[in-house]
């Protein structure tokens, strides 16, 4: 039988599975418990869920809770405006690097089609989507 903390743990999993950090005050609003409450329930509690700066997050440790199908659904149209802002910083004749993330891919498509530019990765999704790009001569490091 699952215990009344386990309960608040689960609910406070489910809400930062909405937003990265909770701050303290809005979780006890949320559970209609008092802060104190909270602070025990983490303290006396080894889930994945830490209290930094008076907000709740998930424990940094834990890379259970990053799952790459969510994070691409996750904040589409800022990733799509930092994309362009960013894009709008090569300059042609460039060499850049490409890392790995979900902003990546909206990076790469914003880059104008005309701009001649070395791209360096070491993602095969990442290499197909600049090899798609007309004037970029890209590397795959293995």
């Amino acid at each position: 039988m699952e215990t009344r903390r386990e309960e608040r743990i689960g609910q406070l999993l489910q809400e930062l599975k909405r937003s990265d950090k909770l701050h303290l005050k809005d979780a006890a609003a949320l559970l209609g418990v008092s802060e104190m409450t909270i602070r025990r329930d983490l303290n006396n509690h080894s889930a994945p869920v830490v209290l930094l700066g008076g907000y709740i997050v998930l424990e940094p440790r834990s890379a259970s809770h990053y799952l790459l199908s969510d994070q691409k659904s996750r904040l589409v149209e800022e990733k799509r405006r930092a994309a362009k802002l960013a894009a709008t910083l090569v300059e042609p004749d460039q060499t850049l690097f490409f890392d790995c993330g979900t902003t990546t891919p909206w990076i790469i498509e914003a880059i104008d089609n005309e701009i001649p530019f070395t791209a360096v990765c070491y993602s095969l999704n990442t290499f197909l989507a600049l090899k798609e790009k007309p004037h970029c001569r890209a590397f795959l490091c293995g």
